[in-house]
């Protein structure tokens, strides 16, 4: 099971790796605090969408486990698992722990 560091670590290459195309100044520096999506975030529906399939695909490059990261489960939620990039990590954590129980 990765440590918290090591997805954070994940995460934020990702979105830097991604924001070379996307050139957002918002995520030009992304840290745990960063906003992503919804009132602050700089990330649109289509953003959203991109950055999530890369972190599933990173994920289970990198770890070997298949996630589901944008279910049902997680689009229902009132506080949404990726408006920061902090929430996304523990989010990332969580489906990993989950997956691994299930296995």
């Amino acid at each position: 099971m990765p440590t918290q560091n090591e997805i954070e670590s994940l995460v934020l290459a990702t979105i830097r790796d991604l924001n070379r195309d996307w050139q957002l100044d918002t995520l030009r520096d992304p840290r745990a605090e960063t906003p992503l999506w919804g009132e602050s975030g700089g990330l649109d529906s289509m953003g959203l969408v991109i950055l999530i399939a890369e972190l599933e695909a990173r994920i289970n490059e990198q770890y070997g486990c298949a996630v589901v990261l944008a279910d049902d489960a997680a689009m229902s939620r009132t506080r949404s698992p990726f408006r920061r990039v902090d929430m996304l990590c523990a989010f990332c954590r969580s489906a990993l722990k989950e997956r691994e129980a299930n296995e």
